[in-house]
């Protein structure tokens, strides 16, 4: 987990936090939870244990939600094919989603938009690559006594989460606060909280609504 200490501008002194949840909880997010309490509690748990002091000086309950990721997957033939087929979403765009320049470090990402468009921030990848690429990371890590690298490296060797990553094809989505909003979502972490416990399935709506256009523009057409 990443945090950063903003102690000036035009917000409160505060803290930011970002983090994968399932990574925190499980070692690897080739698959996981989308409960927001889960995760966030576990966030917050971190913060606390690793600077308790930082964390008696926060306003906890007045916690804000920037944004929220939603990620589902489309399993394909092989990570070659995945591939492919990345390659292949790079050339597509509609009316209100551009294709992107951004640089990206690994070749099988594809970002959609703008860095700072305000409302949703979307990319699709290939997690079998993007697996192994991590995995390589943390056995380096691991060899240099670091022990969070060494438990991620016993997770993420387990064959069957190799197996079952292999020929995913993510389509991640950013859900910015600006679109809550917009939606009438509260953005206070417990708010929030009590409101997915009502509407279980609002970040599935959500994810389906910021990519219904990529799809629509996907309908017909073929790919070799």
């Amino acid at each position: 987990m990443a945090f950063k200490f903003f102690h000036e501008g035009k917000d409160f002194p505060h803290v930011e936090l970002k983090a994968s949840p399932a990574k925190i909880l499980q070692g690897h997010n080739v698959y996981g939870t989308d409960l927001i309490e889960q995760g966030a509690l576990e966030m917050l748990g971190y913060l606390s244990e690793s600077h308790p002091t930082l964390y008696g000086m926060l306003a906890i309950s007045e916690t804000e939600v920037l944004q929220l990721d939603a990620t589902y997957s489309a399993r394909l033939k092989d990570d070659d094919q995945v591939t492919q087929a990345v390659d292949f979403l790079r050339n597509v765009s509609s009316k209100h989603i551009r294709k992107s320049n951004r640089h990206v470090i690994h070749k099988n990402t594809h970002y959609y938009g703008s860095e700072r468009c305000k409302r949703f921030a979307r990319k699709v990848y290939g997690k079998g690559t993007e697996f192994q690429d991590r995995l390589k990371e943390q056995i380096h890590l691991a060899k240099f006594n670091d022990k969070c690298a060494q438990r991620v490296v016993k997770v993420m060797s387990d064959p069957e989460l190799q197996a079952w990553a292999k020929g995913l094809m993510r389509f991640e989505t950013g859900i910015k606060a600006y679109v809550m909003k917009e939606l009438n979502i509260p953005t206070n972490l417990f708010q929030l909280i009590r409101y997915q416990r009502l509407n279980p399935d609002f970040l599935q709506q959500l994810w389906i609504k910021s990519n219904a256009e990529i799809f629509k523009t996907l309908e017909g057409t073929a790919m070799k």
